[in-house]
């Protein structure tokens, strides 16, 4: 989990890769975001519906 979040780290903290490091840093977040959302949509649906 660490080694993950080193690499972006590094990236954003090296001038020449500072952008793509952002955009990786944005897309881990949101991708991150998406996925709780299913999820808890899931459990929320399976939790009234299924019981």
């Amino acid at each position: 989990m660490l080694v993950t979040l080193a690499v972006p780290v590094g990236l954003i903290i090296a001038k020449r890769t500072r952008r793509f490091g952002i955009y990786m840093v944005i897309g881990m977040v949101s991708t991150a975001l998406v996925v709780g959302g299913v999820a808890a949509l899931v459990l929320w649906y399976m939790v009234t519906y299924q019981s």
